[in-house]
């Protein structure tokens, strides 16, 4: 899918999920350093694939993907993977922020990469999204991060046990909008004052 870029981050200590489509039928291998799986493309193309879980892993490592083509993703990350999700306090960017120039000149930190989802509505959870990519953060990079997650990640990486983990930031967020989609069906449903909206969500596909 187009989330996938050559300086991705993938979560660590989790099975790691790949997918995509092609042709009916066609068998794919995927591997990722010395991990090696394959699946089979169903009739309607898509396959997924899942490699086991990594430690963290601050050495890029190359991800490929072969089936009727070949795809290399190179500088591939292990380490933590945080979404960064909501309205405009966290869609809020580093050049806007206290002291811009300031954290743009001191934004070299190869080991932090952001990635922006664009703001395009759907009533359903999408399989695959376009993307311009992951980012490593650097003065030209960081000033379009998401402050918080950017600063929530420096603060991160600052503790001795986070010292070489690879910290990737999903920049999931929309200023502006309301509060209830970024709420997932349990928080509704467990609270019983939001019974008129938990009601309604199986309405929704």
């Amino acid at each position: 899918p187009s989330i996938f870029s050559n300086s991705m981050v993938l979560q660590r200590d989790k099975p790691i999920a790949v997918w995509g489509w092609d042709n009916p039928g066609t068998e794919v291998t995927v591997s990722l350093g010395e991990s090696k799986t394959a699946a089979k493309a169903d009739d309607q193309g898509k396959w997924s694939a899942s490699l086991p879980a990594q430690k963290a892993n601050a050495t890029g490592q190359t991800l490929t993907v072969k089936g009727s083509s070949e795809k290399a993703f190179t500088d591939v990350l292990v380490g933590e993977v945080w979404l960064c999700s909501g309205q405009s306090n966290m869609e809020w960017t580093v050049n806007i922020s206290a002291y811009p120039a300031e954290e743009r000149l001191n934004g070299d930190h190869p080991l932090i990469r952001h990635i922006k989802i664009p703001q395009r509505p759907s009533a359903k959870p999408e399989a695959d999204v376009p993307t311009k990519g992951w980012e490593v953060a650097t003065p030209k990079t960081v000033g379009n991060f998401t402050a918080v997650g950017y600063f929530f990640a420096l603060n991160l990486r600052k503790d001795k046990d986070f010292t070489n983990v690879p910290v990737g930031l999903i920049g999931s967020n929309w200023g502006g909008t309301r509060i209830e989609p970024w709420t997932n069906p349990e928080g509704f449903n467990s609270v019983p004052a939001l019974r008129d909206i938990s009601s309604k969500l199986s309405t929704f596909p």
